[in-house]
């Protein structure tokens, strides 16, 4: 199997994702609880900004998740004047428990330079063979994927590689001028 993918519920219990608050900043890890409509942030100061309705977000610290994406929204907030953390919960903005399609992120290791590099590769070859049609990506050949996207690797089994995600496709530059017709029209 050379393209194989490991899927894992962000409530898995063995799961964790570096958050954000959308507020104001807060950076913390949220957890999984084996419960698919509970997270948990863990070690939040009892005196740090975070409150019922807060919406978390993926901050992309640990560069395997993009930065922006919503995860869930806070829903407890539990100060204890003896403990030196809060217990928050959050429930997780997708319906997991319902959920039928999911988003896949792939990584891209290539530097910004490698992968213009690579798309204006593509693109010379392309146009070589004349098989690229205008706003579409060209293919590379070597493995039949666009230019500007990584295939699927190997997923390894537990320690995931901290790796950034992979950018949009890079746009298909249009043409100085429109292309003439072949035939000219008939009147």
């Amino acid at each position: 199997m050379p393209y194989t993918s490991r899927v894992l519920l962000l409530t898995d219990t063995t799961h964790s994702i570096p958050v954000q608050v959308n507020r104001n900043g807060l950076r913390a890890i949220a957890s999984g609880t084996g419960n698919p409509e509970r997270l948990e942030l863990r070690h939040v100061a009892d005196t740090a900004d975070v409150k019922e309705g807060d919406l978390l977000v993926s901050s992309g610290m640990g560069q395997r998740f993009p930065a922006g994406y919503p995860v869930a929204t806070v829903n407890e907030v539990i100060h204890d004047s003896g403990q030196p953390f809060a217990i928050v919960r959050a429930i997780p903005t997708a319906a997991l428990n319902r959920s039928r399609y999911m988003l896949l992120v792939f990584s891209d290791r290539r530097t910004p330079e490698q992968r213009a590099t690579d798309a204006a590769i593509a693109q010379e070859e392309a146009d070589r063979k004349g098989t690229s049609a205008p706003g579409q990506p060209a293919s590379t050949g070597e493995q039949g994927t666009p230019a500007g996207t990584a295939p699927a690797v190997p997923a390894t089994p537990a320690v995931p590689a901290a790796q950034p995600a992979a950018p949009a496709a890079i746009p298909a530059t249009p043409a100085a001028a429109p292309a003439a017709p072949a035939h000219p029209r008939r009147q």
